[in-house]
């Protein structure tokens, strides 16, 4: 390799590196995130003061959005609902959780 192309070279290389760490440790912060969004969904859904407080709250964000951020959002839930359907499915033994439903509770 000519002396020349090595420090361009490097550089590359450097900010592939550092472009795949970033993108590591995003994916890695955005797991976190979604995991502790999930356990705190679990718990608000124990505590029916909480729930009450949370289905209001949501509720009420819905008049905040226009309806293009509902029409995404609703993509994005029903992508959940397929990933939970496709776990549950992954194991013979979960329990069956029927089928998704729009509720008005």
């Amino acid at each position: 390799m000519p002396e020349g192309d090595r420090p361009v070279l490097v550089d590359v290389l450097e900010r592939e590196v550092k472009s795949r760490l970033l993108s590591q440790a995003t994916e890695d912060s955005l797991g976190r995130r979604h995991l502790r969004t999930m356990q705190a969904s679990a718990v608000i859904r124990g505590i029916p003061e909480m729930y009450a407080v949370w289905k209001d709250a949501m509720r009420a964000a819905m008049d905040e959005v226009d309806d293009a951020t509902r029409v995404i959002f609703a993509e994005m839930l029903g992508h959940i609902l397929r990933c939970i359907d496709e776990k549950q499915a992954s194991e013979p033994d979960a329990p069956a959780l029927g089928t998704h439903k729009h509720s008005r509770s």
